[in-house]
């Protein structure tokens, strides 16, 4: 779980980055192809429901569509993302891909590193990747040729091709293939767990992490170590001996990291502090409620922000003003990556904060808002959430509860505005009707 967040993170950031520049060439349309004999001197930002290109691109392609086909020559980078990206093609730079499904065809060949996230990877056998290969999704299927190391965190993985360097796996292994009526062309459900083929070829190291171990072929060649992780199913994680030391260390470490995102969040915003806390204390099981329900809203605000920012993007190709493309792009990209990360960080340490002072303002005796309370307040209530965290089984469900609660505490301070001091009366002048 902790290698496909880390996958996702880093595709996020790399996509982000995407190349900006003001002089681009930018089309619109339904059906958009570049002929094979086009040569496009500029950078190339396409928008339309399918993307093909059998030309040349000089410099980079940024392509968004319902499918997006590339079977010409792209001397800058490919950024692309598609219910369906397809590459047959030739990429001098760096290829970022996203969708439901991705595939680099026998014939494709990319000059640099590979970095993709989706649901399904499959890398036919010629296909040839000269840099690094990071992946995030469900499933891949690398039969190609990859030159250095590969990175994925995947369900299910399939190794039949040739790997250069490094092999590093996270498998988890899910026992329930999808529908795939779901999908927009016939795609290859991958068995179970991982699978290393007798045409597989790794001149590195082969680690992995996964709920069972692997069904390697004894005709694979593996020229390193096979490291072998167990992932615990309950949990997701690598199981680890579940030694007193280690757990106490672990504790430690999650109240330090708790007490400094405290101490910033308690000092730094005093009075917006106090009002979460009230509510966490008066209502919490609507807060816990409403913490629900601000997770379903972030996940609909990033699906918005992306369909917007890619409707805008095509309104101004249809306007004529192609300029403001990559400024725009930069906007909704750098929009969809701040809600993403900026609720990450509040939920894994600001949302259990909020309750631990709740609890600790509970167990001391006073209503003044003091310094010496703030302080002893988060001390008390994180000392009792990590022990209670440290509880075998029911810690994860604590966590859980907590994190929802404090989620939902801001989310109700933020709709109502909570107010903790008593307001003034305001002095009405009336005039007397003589």
């Amino acid at each position: 779980m902790i290698k496909t967040m880390r996958l996702t993170t880093l595709f996020l950031i790399a996509f982000s980055f995407a190349p900006l520049v003001v002089k681009a060439d930018v089309r619109t349309g339904q059906n958009l192809i570049i002929d094979a004999d086009e040569t496009v001197d500029d950078d190339l930002y396409i928008f339309a429901e399918t993307v093909t290109v059998d030309g040349t691109i000089k410099g980079d392609l940024i392509a968004f569509g319902r499918q997006v086909v590339v079977n010409g020559t792209l001397e800058g980078d490919l950024i692309a993302s598609g219910q369906s990206v397809i590459l047959n093609g030739k990429v001098l730079d760096d290829v970022r891909i996203a969708g439901q499904t991705l595939t680099l065809q026998s014939r494709a060949d990319v000059g640099d590193d590979l970095i993709a996230a989706g649901f399904s990877l499959d890398c036919a056998s010629e296909s040839h990747v000269v840099g690094d290969v990071k992946f995030a999704g469900y499933q891949a299927i690398f039969a190609g040729n990859v030159d250095r190391d590969v990175d994925s965190a995947t369900a299910n993985c399939e190794l039949k091709g040739q790997f250069g360097g490094n092999v590093n796996l996270a498998v988890n292994g899910n026992d329930t293939p999808p529908p795939t009526w779901l999908f927009q062309s016939p795609i290859t459900i991958v068995p179970r767990g991982l699978t290393v083929d007798s045409t597989a070829r790794i001149e590195g190291d082969l680690n992995y992490e996964a709920v069972r171990e692997a069904s390697i072929s004894p005709g694979a060649s593996i020229v390193g170590d096979v490291n072998f992780n167990q992932i615990d199913p309950a949990t997701g994680s690598v199981d680890e001996p579940p030694t007193i030391a280690n757990r106490i260390i672990s504790t430690v470490k999650q109240f330090a990291a708790l007490l400094v995102v405290g101490l910033i969040v308690v000092f730094a915003f005093p009075k917006w502090t106090r009002n979460v806390t009230e509510n966490v204390q008066q209502r919490p099981l609507a807060c816990i409620g409403w913490g629900l329900l601000s997770i379903v809203g972030v996940f609909v605000g990033v699906i918005l922000l992306l369909v917007g920012t890619i409707a805008i993007a095509i309104l101004l190709g249809l306007v004529s003003l192609e300029s403001l493309l990559p400024a725009w792009l930069a906007v909704g990209v750098f929009a969809t990556s701040g809600l993403i990360v900026g609720f990450a960080v509040f939920a894994t340490w600001v949302a259990k904060v909020l309750v631990g002072v709740s609890a600790g303002n509970l167990m001391i005796s006073g209503k003044e808002w003091t310094p010496n309370k703030k302080l002893w307040s988060l001390v008390i209530g994180l000392l009792v959430f990590v022990a209670l965290c440290a509880i075998p089984m029911a810690g994860g469900i604590i966590s859980l509860v907590v994190t929802l609660c404090g989620i939902g505490a801001a989310a109700i301070c933020l709709l109502t505005k909570s107010k903790t001091e008593h307001s003034k009366p305001k002095t009405i002048p009336i005039q007397q009707v003589v």
